[in-house]
């Protein structure tokens, strides 16, 4: 089992679940995902409904995990976790490459 970060809310105080309450989590995780790609009607590997995994949204944006992290932690980038898959609105990742893009660099 790996070990969590120490928060103050966490600090000192292990968990310890049975395989079988494990599998029970997983197997639900699985069917909400199931779930949530039914009702969007669209199902793309990376891509559920209106929210990109971060995977899909590195290759996006051209980021690292650190990056995604820090724009998590400072509240700049809102997401959704499912399990330990973390998903961001396709929209704020639009509007985030809005927001940041440069003009053409034009040669004289």
């Amino acid at each position: 089992m790996r070990e969590e970060k120490k928060t103050p809310e966490t600090s000192g105080v292990m968990y310890v679940v049975s395989k079988e309450f494990m599998d029970l989590l997983i197997e639900k995780q699985d069917r909400i995902i199931a779930m949530l790609e039914g009702m969007t009607g669209y199902k793309s590997e990376g891509v559920l409904g209106d929210y990109v995994s971060e995977e899909h949204a590195r290759v996006m944006l051209g980021r690292k995990n650190t990056w995604f992290w820090m724009m998590r932690t400072k509240g700049l980038l809102s997401f959704t976790k499912v399990g330990r898959k973390t998903f961001y609105k396709r929209e704020e990742l639009v509007r985030y490459l809005d927001e940041n893009s440069k003009p053409a660099y034009r040669k004289r």
